[in-house]
């Protein structure tokens, strides 16, 4: 689901909604499981990686915190044996066809 308007949206199968309030320890408490989450002292910032499906398309995620706040989010693609090549660029196979960044 996503909701372009509100800046929301919902992993495919998931019930945690994404949005620009969206605050730490709602992420954390969420239904959401992410790879590994690292909190830095010194700067505020916390770093969460997941992996999850929108639309049916698997995407990796990384969503930034700055204390409690969200402060970025950023998508990429996973390349599936069903999708060869999905990621790849035919002029530069280094940069991914498609990401995003919020």
């Amino acid at each position: 689901m996503i909701l372009a308007n509100t800046g929301e949206f919902k992993l495919d199968g998931r019930d945690l909604v994404i949005h620009p309030d969206l605050k730490l320890a709602q992420f954390r408490q969420g239904d959401i499981p992410f790879r590994e989450c690292q909190q830095s002292p010194d700067s505020g910032y916390a770093v969460c990686h997941f992996s999850g499906l929108m639309d049916g398309m698997r995407e990796d995620w990384t969503i930034r915190f700055r204390g409690t706040d969200l402060h970025g989010l950023d998508w990429r693609p996973v390349e599936t044996p069903e999708e060869p090549g999905r990621n790849s660029d035919k002029h530069n196979p280094r940069q991914p066809a498609f990401e995003g960044r919020i």
